[in-house]
């Protein structure tokens, strides 16, 4: 009979044993995983009809958030539970998923077929889109997030930091830091950004530059505000910008409306969000006047959005004498401050110029019947003028004069 060598024997056991060993922990660490991922399902979450998490608890499988990135970028970088979530939320109809950090509470909210995301206050009207939610290196939570066109960053730990990083995302890193000030002039156009500068209209989009455009028809005087699609130029012509998309890229086109413009005073409101300016011409004043005043409030000027190149150039702008639209004028009285709101009507189309006229002295709080004197709608710009006249000379009887002292 062969003899069994015992130290063999003893080491082969023992190393079964540890085989046995390793495959209970693996087992165990198994079943511990797959009980971690069931119940971390978003159905395991659910409290009073939204997702609810404790988002420490899932700081292991969130991304460090990245260092000297191109801040345009961060756009909807999300950890796979918060993807899982939103998913969940959407086939199941749930509005709200909320995540607890530190006491404070990040929300999103499925908002008009889109995620908005807020901290802290679900109803404040600073609610961001396309965001992206990082940990930091010290285990708090970075949040980039999109808000009115600008980009923020959110940090959330024992306190809050919000940062605005930039107005103008679509814009190259660190570009808008370069521009001097009063030498250009930015607007948000659909998805675009368009920039103003050096005679010059460029589009922009998540940081590269899409198309450019030189005015070609002269050298551009004063800077008007983008928000009006008004050019004035150093031979005092003035020029209306529209924009339209041609070829998946957007361009810009200018229609030549006046000469001998003096001055444009960005002032007046017609409807909605339309704006005209009221403009000063060989003295006298003047409206800009579109043929189609629909067509005038979609285009892209006012609305953000660009029009197809085929829709561009369908209506003439022309300029009329506000004297010859005028139609009334509210004078009213309040803090010591008197207002003038003159109304006109252009194109079967009425607006209100908000005129606050000096020549008084607004630390004087006028008598009663002075203000009710006064407080009164004319139908003439003469009588406009006789009232405002008559306004400034009640003012003289409330001084000292010389022959007050005897």
């Amino acid at each position: 009979m062969k003899k069994v060598n015992t130290t063999t024997k003893r080491t082969q056991d023992k190393i079964g044993k540890c085989i046995h060993i390793l495959l209970l922990l693996m087992l165990i660490m198994i079943v511990i995983l797959v009980s971690y991922k069931i119940l971390s399902l978003p159905y395991f979450n659910l409290k009073d009809g939204a997702i609810n998490r404790q988002i420490s608890d899932y700081l292991l499988q969130m991304d460090v958030e990245p260092n000297e990135k191109n801040e345009t970028w961060y756009k909807n970088e999300l950890p796979e539970f918060i993807l899982d979530d939103m998913s969940y939320a959407e086939k199941h109809q749930i509005d709200d998923i909320i995540y607890e950090f530190n006491s404070n509470v990040i929300q999103l909210t499925y908002l008009d077929n889109v995620w908005v995301l807020s901290v802290n206050s679900p109803d404040s009207i600073m609610r961001f889109e396309d965001f992206s939610i990082y940990k930091t290196k010290n285990s708090d939570i970075s949040i980039y997030g999109y808000c009115y066109d600008s980009l923020y960053q959110i940090k959330v730990g024992t306190t809050i930091e919000e940062t605005l990083l930039t107005p103008y995302p679509d814009l190259p890193s660190g570009m808008l830091d370069s521009l001097s000030s009063y030498a250009y002039d930015i607007k948000k156009v659909g998805d675009y950004t368009l920039l103003y500068k050096d005679n010059t209209y460029t589009f922009y989009k998540d940081g590269v530059e899409i198309s450019s455009y030189p005015f070609e028809e002269g050298t551009i005087n004063t800077i008007e505000s983008l928000s009006n699609g008004i050019i004035t130029t150093s031979d005092n012509e003035l020029f209306w910008i529209e924009v339209y998309m041609s070829n998946d890229k957007p361009g810009v086109q200018f229609q030549k409306v006046a000469e001998d413009i003096e001055t444009v005073y960005n002032r007046s409101t017609l409807f909605g969000k339309v704006t005209l300016p009221i403009i000063k011409k060989s003295g006298k004043y003047y409206i800009m006047v579109a043929d189609n005043w629909e067509m005038l409030k979609n285009s892209s000027i006012y609305t953000n959005n660009i029009l197809p190149k085929e829709e561009i150039g369908k209506q003439t702008l022309s300029l009329i004498a506000l004297e010859d639209c005028f139609s009334n004028a509210n004078f009213s009285y309040s803090l010591n401050t008197w207002e003038c709101d003159i109304s006109f009507m252009v194109n079967n189309t009425s607006f209100i110029y908000e005129y606050s006229f000096n020549g008084y002295d607004d630390s004087i709080d006028l008598p009663d019947e002075i203000v009710e004197k006064y407080s009164i709608t004319v139908n003439s710009m003469d009588s406009m003028w006789e009232n405002i006249e008559g306004i400034r000379k009640e003012y003289y009887s409330l001084y000292e004069h010389q022959e007050d002292f005897s």
